[in-house]
This record gives C-alpha cells, structure tokens and sequence, in this order.
C-alpha cells in the first residue's frame, strides 16, 4: 500500500515535470513561430 502510494505520487511528479517541460516547448515554438511570421512579412511587404 505504502508502495503504490510512493509510485503515485512519483508518476504525478513526473507527470508535472513533463507538462512544465512541455508547456515550454510549446511557448518556445509559438515565440519562434510569431517571429518567423513577422520576418516573413516584413520582407513580403518590401
């Protein structure tokens, strides 16, 4: 019982740390996503 109580509360750990990790790749990807978008059209509009 104790066991699967410590497994649990390890698997939600882990689950936190990879939605965080996640979460940052993804704001990373929409960053790089926005600026690429502004690069393009800036030279579009030259």
């Amino acid at each position: 019982m104790i066991t699967k109580v410590q497994q649990m509360a390890s698997s939600r750990r882990e689950a936190i740390t990879t939605i965080r990790h996640l979460r940052s790749v993804a704001q990373a990807l929409w960053h790089w996503m926005l600026s690429t978008f502004a690069l393009i059209r800036g030279r579009l509009r030259k």
